[in-house]
């Protein structure tokens, strides 16, 4: 007997779409079984037609524990990425370095075949941008945006990826740029990988789906680094999605204390820079994937699920509907209407950009190593404490 049998699904995977039924014994994909299969399970789920995709990899999300729990913590982040059908998040501090140090850290981590992932942005550019726009006097809100922007400019990305895409040349150490904001930057990453260069990057739904003039309509909600670009740049940036250059996407959450977002108190220059967006992380993509770019499902399969895992050593357990691997699943109803209002976030913070967003397309179930913890938006409250430290696969 099975533990948990999903069945009348929609499998999503990276190069096609099919039907059957899932079988779970002992938190792993036991069976893959042709749809109306008579089997026996202590549990059965009727996906009613819509997708299930192996659980929703996160591969960029900052949690803040230890050390920053007032803006999140792994119970507050994880249960709102459960609820969006993320099933394993991931994420660090990134403090700032020069090339000496890049260089160093990729000559330890290279004999290990370890990944060493880069926020790129040149920090003497954006020092002396920023010291310049600050010294101006009696600038409105708008004026200080627009300087926040310019400081952040798209030289300070694409000078800091080609030094850390250097570096991967002189070592042969494994880089990740994480978060590329622009196709100029999405071009340097994609001639290293046609170099041979061990390079992979990701990019984020903020930088696909939106434009500085968001920043401008937002203001602090929606500070971030780097920021978003311009509407052609935006476009441009899913050439590099469609073509495997940029081969993931992660949400980049990055909450705050509700105070370190106030448009009242804070300018563009002292708000916390970074946003609260892990809870509509994949209804955001799946929205703009299927219903605004008519493209199909299983893009969000090969840049959410198959794609992170091989990046970041957990294919084997992650990622894929393979047997063996950790029976994760999130179920999406491809129609179901959603709006994200900030007072109902289950994050610490109740700050995001995206308040007021809606779209189509949302988890009504997501389950880890074949238990429910969150159902039609909302985590099950048994299911706190279920999650479980993730190591790389072994090769």
């Amino acid at each position: 007997m099975y533990d948990l049998i999903v069945k009348n699904g929609k499998l999503v995977t990276p190069d096609r779409i099919y039907e059957a039924d899932i079988a779970i014994k002992n938190g792993i994909y036991s069976a893959f079984l042709e749809k109306g299969t008579e089997a026996e399970a202590k549990e059965v789920i009727d996906a009613k037609g819509n997708y299930v995709f192996p659980g929703i990899i996160d591969c960029h999300a900052h949690l803040n524990e230890p050390g920053f729990e007032y803006r999140e913590d792994f119970e507050t982040g994880s249960r709102a990425a459960a609820a969006a059908g993320c099933t394993c998040p991931n994420g660090d501090l990134f403090p700032t370095v020069n090339m000496g140090n890049v260089r160093k850290a990729l000559e330890i981590l290279k004999p290990y075949g370890a990944l060493c992932g880069f926020h790129c942005e040149e920090y003497g550019q954006v020092l002396e941008r920023e010291r310049e726009a600050k010294g101006k006097e009696g600038r409105t809100k708008e004026e200080k945006i627009r300087d926040f922007l310019d400081a952040h400019d798209v030289w300070t990305e694409y000078v800091a990826t080609k030094n850390v895409i250097d570096m991967a040349r002189a070592t042969g150490g494994r880089v990740h740029i994480c978060h590329v904001s622009h196709p100029m930057v999405a071009q340097a990453v994609k001639d290293a990988i046609y170099e041979g260069l061990p390079v992979t990057a990701e990019t984020c739904p903020h930088y696909l789906g939106f434009t500085e003039d968001f920043v401008f309509e937002k203001g602090a909600p929606a500070k971030c680094t780097p920021p978003m670009r311009k509407r052609e740049d935006m476009e441009k940036l899913w050439d590099y999605v469609l073509d495997g250059t940029l081969s993931c996407v992660g949400s980049d959450h990055s909450p705050a204390a509700d105070e370190e977002k106030d448009n009242e108190t804070k300018d563009i220059w002292h708000a916390w820079g970074g946003l609260n967006s892990i809870q509509f992380f994949l209804p955001m993509m799946f929205d703009m994937v299927v219903h605004k770019k008519g493209l199909s499902p299983s893009l969000i399969a090969k840049v959410m699920d198959y794609n992170p895992a091989k990046v970041f050593g957990l294919y084997g357990k992650k990622g894929a509907f393979e047997l063996g691997f950790d029976g994760d699943i999130v179920i999406v109803d491809p129609d179901k209407a959603w709006t994200c209002r900030q007072e109902e976030l289950l994050t610490k913070g109740h700050v995001t950009c995206f308040d007021g967003l809606e779209g189509k397309g949302a988890p009504v179930y997501t389950i880890i190593r074949g238990k429910v913890v969150a159902k039609d938006g909302m985590y099950e409250q048994d299911a706190i404490g279920y999650g479980k430290y993730v190591k790389p696969v072994k090769k």
